[in-house]
């Protein structure tokens, strides 16, 4: 197969950028565009892009509106759903869309892989929720284990590559802004990495969003 060309859309910059570079690792897999909106993203489309990832909640185009938009106006673009999402109502009109993937946040890159390339066979692939997983705590558990991350530590790196700011991680979690830096500079010192997008990025490679 030749190269595939994949535009990606979410409306959280940090979480972008990092699923662009993770999945753009791939040697047959180039991103040709991304957009934070349904609306400049479908700017982006033309003949030679082949598919699209994108959330269903964002600003521009209101959940359905922007993938009925692409399969009406764009019927050669395959469509990966990759969201926090997961009621079966949603699920359903996705499949009703004729959508060709569904892959829930929490699932992890390789499944997201595993999914690209199904959908490039000519196969659909629909994941289910992330409430299914029963192996969900164990990869959180053997992560922290590995990375001697403390239980808030873990909470706090899967809040940050979900693109929570520290003030709304420390309103979230309860504790003082100051107590989350304090969290946030640990976990980068047991990473060994030195920015969000990073933290994000190795986040999403080992199944934690």
């Amino acid at each position: 197969m030749g190269e595939y060309r994949i535009v990606i859309v979410d409306d959280h910059k940090v979480f972008l950028d990092s699923l662009a570079l993770a999945v753009g690792q791939c040697s047959d897999h180039k991103i040709v565009g991304t957009a934070l909106n349904g609306t400049d993203a479908l700017d982006l489309i033309n003949k030679k892009v082949d598919m699209v990832i994108c959330d269903l909640n964002m600003p521009g185009n209101y959940k359905l509106e922007f993938i009925r938009a692409l399969k009406t106006n764009h019927t050669h673009v395959k469509v990966l759903v990759l969201t926090m999402y997961d009621e079966r109502r949603i699920i359903r009109q996705l499949s009703r869309l004729k959508v060709d993937g569904y892959v829930p946040k929490g699932a992890g890159l390789e499944e997201l892989l595993t999914g690209i390339e199904m959908i490039r066979q000519g196969r659909r692939y629909f994941r289910q929720s992330p409430e299914s997983r029963p192996k969900a705590k164990k990869v959180e558990d053997d992560f922290a284990k590995q990375f001697k991350l403390t239980k808030r530590e873990l909470e706090v790196l899967t809040l940050i590559a979900r693109d929570c700011s520290s003030k709304e991680i420390s309103q979230q979690l309860k504790v003082s802004v100051a107590t989350i830096a304090t969290h946030r500079k640990n976990v980068m010192r047991k990473l060994n990495l030195h920015s969000a997008s990073a933290l994000t990025k190795f986040a999403l490679e080992n199944g934690l969003v």
